[in-house]
């Protein structure tokens, strides 16, 4: 399987039984995120263009809402408010986190990856899976940070669960597609993600 591949599920089982033994997660639901987390590794490990992409994007998706976990544990009022803005606002949580926290879900994951030592392209999909285009080592091309936004966005559309997806919100950037020349794809990956649903 590799030893990349075994860090990420092991980083994925620590970070799930922390959201587990807590008793409050400031709404965050942590059976829709672990079943969220593994679709959108699955989906993104088969949108990748090559076997080392892939793999990446299998751990990066796996892991691409760590920080949501680090910010509901680490700073529960903080997280509270966040959540309780997601009802009113209609904005998705990644907006809400920027206006309440200054930082968001992406950007602690990534961090946090980084000192973990996965590699880098792993950091850049979870720091970054909200706004692939500011992603420049993949510039004009899918790699593993495409990868994962179209994952997360397209498992963020199938699946909707009420009280939860607004966590989970996801859109993708459409102007990123074009810039990359992927547009015509996103039906396939769409069809896939339907595929996967139907397993």
């Amino acid at each position: 399987m590799g030893n990349e591949m075994l860090r990420g599920l092991l980083l994925s089982s620590a970070v799930f039984r922390a959201a587990v033994d807590a008793k409050e997660l400031g709404g965050l639901d942590y059976q829709h995120l672990q079943a969220h987390s593994v679709a959108t590794g699955r989906l993104a490990s088969r949108i990748a263009k090559s076997p080392q992409d892939a793999q990446r994007a299998a751990t990066a998706g796996l892991l691409h809402d760590l920080g949501m976990v680090v910010l509901a544990l680490g700073f529960p009022e903080r997280f509270s408010e966040i959540s309780a803005s997601l009802g009113r606002a209609g904005a998705r949580f990644d907006q809400l986190e920027r206006d309440h926290a200054g930082i968001c879900h992406a950007a602690i994951g990534g961090y946090m990856l980084g000192l973990w030592g996965l590699p880098a392209e792993v950091v850049d999909a979870v720091a970054l899976h909200h706004a692939p285009a500011e992603c420049t080592s993949e510039s004009g091309r899918l790699g593993v940070v495409g990868a994962v936004h179209v994952a997360d966005a397209l498992i963020s559309e199938r699946c909707p669960s009420p009280g939860t997806s607004p966590f989970f919100a996801a859109e993708i950037d459409a102007s990123y597609l074009e810039s990359i020349g992927a547009t015509a794809q996103l039906d396939l990956w769409r069809a896939m993600a339907e595929q996967d649903a139907t397993r």
